[in-house]
């Protein structure tokens, strides 16, 4: 009997351990998931200037809710006001043992309407058609106009107008105020400088690897060698101020000799993207150049020999004086380099009479 009630008691001993195990292993396990945000809003989301909003939210399963912008530590569930100077987000992060969860929601300030006046300015100018800026931000509108809505206060007018100087003036605009302003354009002083310090050198491929940096000339085209010749050439533009705006500008390139024959060609201008040195470029060692053509010039070798041939390229100089480019210069070729069978050639900087040298002639003023 005594055996028998030891086997039972152990029997039942392990029975009960089994269903505790059982029990606790079906016990839910609160943190095995991040908590959960049921919600989380401001009301009213937007307010005026001085006004303040209510922040609610709810948090489930969560051992701490915090919330920024100086808000803190919050209950699970709950509310509080905020009164922002300007619009902002608050957000809300609710954390326990197995991570961290967010939400956001924002409150937008507006300006009370009420507080601030505005007024109108209306310009004109003599002559017109003047770009108006204000406070240096370009209003899209020429005079004669009306810039309505303006807020009052202190306000920085300018007017700038193609070859005339630019005007400007500080005004000072009234709540509900109309101010007219009429003004008087003064004409910009046209100068015209001729620049020829430059470095030039010609390539080809005949002799792909050689350097022409010190020949008195350059020559463009192609020869029955067979042979394609180009040319660089780059002019400094540290004389002329950086706020000028060029009219014109024009190179030109003095023409003597036909190479090899005659005839009639399109000599391109390209610009140069890429830096290079008079005394090492060479065929094989070109600069980048631009894919499309700045400008072209028609020239008979015969009819325009001995003479200055001239190429337009106002837009590319104004590029490289306001530096929205580099400054690598110019390259002159041939349009068609394959069934040209002669060449032209020009006076480079090396040349002995300075008048016949390369030069770039520009037209500008500074507003």
């Amino acid at each position: 009997m005594r055996i028998f009630s030891k086997t039972l008691s152990i029997f039942s001993m392990l029975s009960i351990l089994s269903l505790l195990i059982i029990s606790c292993s079906s016990l839910p396990d609160t943190e095995t998931n991040p908590p959960v945000i049921n919600s989380f809003y401001a009301n009213p989301p937007s307010i005026l200037s001085g006004e303040s909003s209510m922040l609610f939210w709810q948090v489930t399963d969560a051992t701490t809710v915090t919330i920024n912008q100086g808000v803190g530590s919050v209950a699970l569930s709950g509310s509080t006001t905020v009164s922002p100077e300007t619009t902002n987000t608050y957000t809300l992060t609710a954390t326990n043992a197995a991570g961290s969860t967010t939400a956001t929601t924002t409150v937008t300030v507006t300006v009370n309407e009420e507080e601030v006046g505005y007024g109108i300015i209306q310009v004109s100018s003599t002559p017109a058609g003047a770009k108006i800026f204000l406070d240096g931000v370009d209003t899209g509108k020429v005079t004669s106009a009306d810039l309505a809505s303006v807020e009052e206060g202190n306000h920085t007018l300018t007017l700038k107008k193609y070859q005339y100087c630019t005007w400007e003036s500080m005004i000072t605009l009234e709540a509900g105020e109309i101010l007219i302003i009429d003004a008087n354009l003064e004409e910009a002083v046209i100068k015209e400088m001729t620049i020829r310090d430059c470095i030039d050198a010609g390539v080809e491929t005949y002799n792909a690897d050689i350097n022409y940096g010190e020949l008195n000339f350059f020559a463009v085209g192609v020869t029955s060698t067979p042979n394609t010749l180009r040319a660089f050439i780059k002019f400094d533009l540290d004389e002329i101020h950086q706020d000028a705006v060029i009219i014109n500008a024009e190179f030109g390139g003095y023409y003597f000799e036909p190479w090899g024959g005659s005839g009639s060609a399109y000599v391109d201008i390209y610009e140069v993207t890429g830096s290079w040195k008079e005394d090492q470029i060479t065929w094989n060692g070109m600069p980048s150049i631009e894919n499309e053509y700045v400008t072209k010039y028609y020239i008979n070798s015969v009819s325009h020999v001995n003479s200055f041939v001239n190429f337009n390229i106002t837009d590319l100089c104004q590029s490289w004086l306001d530096q929205s480019k580099m400054n690598y210069g110019i390259m002159l070729r041939y349009e068609n380099e394959v069934t040209k069978e002669f060449a032209l050639k020009f006076y480079s900087y090396e040349h002995s009479d300075d008048s016949k040298t390369p030069n770039l002639v520009i037209q500008y003023y500074v507003p």
